[in-house]
């Protein structure tokens, strides 16, 4: 019990050997006025606060009522033996009777009410209330986190099947467009070929059915009537060291791409282009063009690997030039993210003497 101390006032326990404020000894030397409530100790007589009332001891501790009643028979006064048998009977009944009913009636009240809440019971039913609450937060919050993860799985596959779906859509028109300039380039040189057999053909049949030549055919001489001939490949002959140039102006070509290089794909070719990838009279800005729809926003790398030349053909035009038509295998191998993608080509082209690509076609 919380009290304050007789002689200064600090708040000190019942239970205390001395105050801590001035060292005077509290336990077993308080009493408590039941008339004002103070306390006092037990050396006076009456409340020095009011006066009057009874005193008694401070109320006990109920966790320790059994030590309270041992502790209660130190009421009792030694008497002397000297003292008469009346003189001895009154102080004993006036001390042992008085504090009898403020002693035994606080414990019985006292007791009456700790067995009624058995002590400790109200701490189990809080940690059981809190260790309930503690679980019902821990499982909303694993629902909580189970469907931010369902979500986010849910939103990566349907971004991955977009992405497969756009790639499979670009390969398409990639190969309808590579598809397309094979059979234009197929078609024209097929063209070319047969436009010079009929030119060649043509003379002798005017001449086998007995008509005379042209007047432009017959006073050319011999030399300058073969001189169309001269494009036909299997008429010239062509050495390694031209075979090399040939494939190095090719590989120049693809080198700038792989690099990603502007000026050097530019520096690699003509500034107009007899034909690039189908398109006739091309220019320098259709192959930069090639380049940027190569490097999509989502290619992390890309490289052209070329092989061994299967076929240099050189070629001496009307005008005198020479060129050098090359066939080359290729492989494209495009990442995209961890998505590796790799497709083998075929690379025709037309090369100069000074080593620059003059047209190109790319066949799948």
């Amino acid at each position: 019990m919380i009290l304050n101390c007789p002689e200064c006032g600090h708040k000190v326990s019942d239970k205390a050997p001395v105050c801590p404020g001035c060292g005077i000894e509290i336990s077993g030397h308080v009493l408590i006025c039941d008339e004002c409530g103070k306390a006092y100790f037990d050396s006076e007589r009456t409340c020095p606060h009011c006066h009057g009332g009874r005193k008694s001891k401070p109320e006990p501790d109920v966790t320790k009522a059994e030590t309270f009643a041992e502790a209660a028979p130190i009421v009792v006064t030694p008497i002397k033996e000297d003292v008469s048998e009346a003189e001895e009977e009154a102080p004993r009944v006036a001390e042992v009777v008085a504090p009898e009913p403020e002693i035994v009636v606080p414990m019985k009240e006292k007791v009456a009410v700790v067995s009624a809440t058995p002590i400790g019971q109200e701490d189990d039913d809080d940690d059981d209330s809190e260790e309930g609450s503690n679980r019902s937060v821990f499982f909303i919050s694993f629902i909580i986190a189970a469907l931010i993860l369902a979500t986010m799985l849910y939103f990566y596959k349907d971004a991955t099947d977009k992405q497969q779906a756009q790639q499979q859509a670009d390969y398409a028109v990639v190969d309808s467009t590579e598809k397309v300039a094979e059979d234009i380039a197929e078609k024209q040189e097929q063209d070319a070929v047969a436009t010079e057999e009929i030119d060649t053909v043509k003379p002798q049949l005017v001449v086998a059915k007995g008509e005379e030549k042209p007047a432009e055919v017959a006073e050319k001489p011999v030399e300058q009537q073969e001189e169309p001939q001269k494009e036909k490949p299997e008429n010239v002959t062509i050495t390694d060291k031209e075979k090399q140039t040939s494939f190095q102006s090719v590989r120049k070509f693809f080198l700038a791409i792989n690099s990603k290089n502007e000026t050097a794909l530019r520096s690699s070719t003509t500034e107009k282009l007899s034909s690039f990838r189908g398109k006739a009279n091309a220019s320098r800005i259709d192959v930069l063009s090639f380049m940027k729809d190569l490097y999509q926003a989502d290619v992390t790398n890309l490289n052209w690997h070329l092989g061994q030349a299967s076929s240099v053909k050189k070629v001496v035009t009307a005008d005198g030039k020479t060129e050098y038509r090359i066939t080359i295998p290729a492989r494209r191998v495009i990442e995209r993210g961890s998505i590796k993608s790799d497709r083998k080509f075929t690379v025709t082209a037309t090369t100069t003497a000074d080593g620059k690509v003059k047209a190109m076609e790319i066949g799948g």
